[in-house]
């Protein structure tokens, strides 16, 4: 793939930005929708928050729960449904054709060339889809805390949230290049570059 074949990817992307979701919208779902201590499922992660629900940091703030329980409860409910979503092939294909999609666009919108990325990405599916290396996977993630491999411990706790997490606190160095007035666009992106590599390599020493 080249910049010009995502061309127009990109520019959906830029214009997609005025179309974000405002989370504000989804208040008034709250007033009818069932009280969720009346749910089946939530009564059954009830029960098994009384043997214990493993967790590897929790959210409770973060997706606005009123307590560490109710966010346990919630989390063990999200659990099961995306191992049951995960068992259809098709489902599995759209989040492996959504993200290769959403990464690239950032790509593009930053005019990077996504030639690298892709064949990474691919790489990197192909070989998380074999089953031989499952035991492997299975290993790295536990001893870095992961309780439970599904889409939501992984994919959205362990890497994206994190991943936001340090956003927003960054290094010094990185606030400093920032927030120099004085300094060209060019070389501030050429600064921030090289201290979010260093950055990303301090990282990959604990991995």
């Amino acid at each position: 793939h080249t910049k010009r074949e995502h061309h127009s990817s990109a520019e959906s992307f830029a214009s997609a930005e005025d179309q974000v979701a405002d989370l504000r919208e989804f208040d008034d779902f709250t007033e009818i929708a069932p009280e969720i201590e009346n749910l089946e499922l939530y009564q059954m992660a009830l029960k098994q928050l009384e043997i214990g629900i493993p967790c590897r940091t929790l959210r409770t703030d973060v997706v606005q729960c009123s307590s560490d329980s109710e966010f346990l409860c919630k989390l063990h409910c999200l659990r099961l449904a995306f191992q049951l979503v995960f068992k259809d092939a098709a489902v599995w294909a759209w989040f492996v054709d959504a993200g290769r999609e959403v990464l690239t666009d950032l790509l593009l919108f930053a005019d990077k060339e996504p030639k690298e990325f892709l064949v990474a990405y691919e790489e990197m599916v192909s070989w998380t889809t074999d089953g031989s290396n499952w035991p492997t996977i299975e290993s790295e993630l536990t001893s870095k805390g992961v309780k439970a491999l599904t889409f939501y411990d992984v994919v959205l706790d362990y890497i994206l949230l994190d991943a936001f997490e340090d956003l927003a606190s960054p290094p010094s160095s990185v606030l400093a290049v920032v927030r120099n007035r004085w300094l060209s666009d060019g070389f501030k992106e050429s600064a921030l570059t090289t201290a979010v590599w260093s950055v990303i390599k301090a990282k990959r020493r604990y991995l």
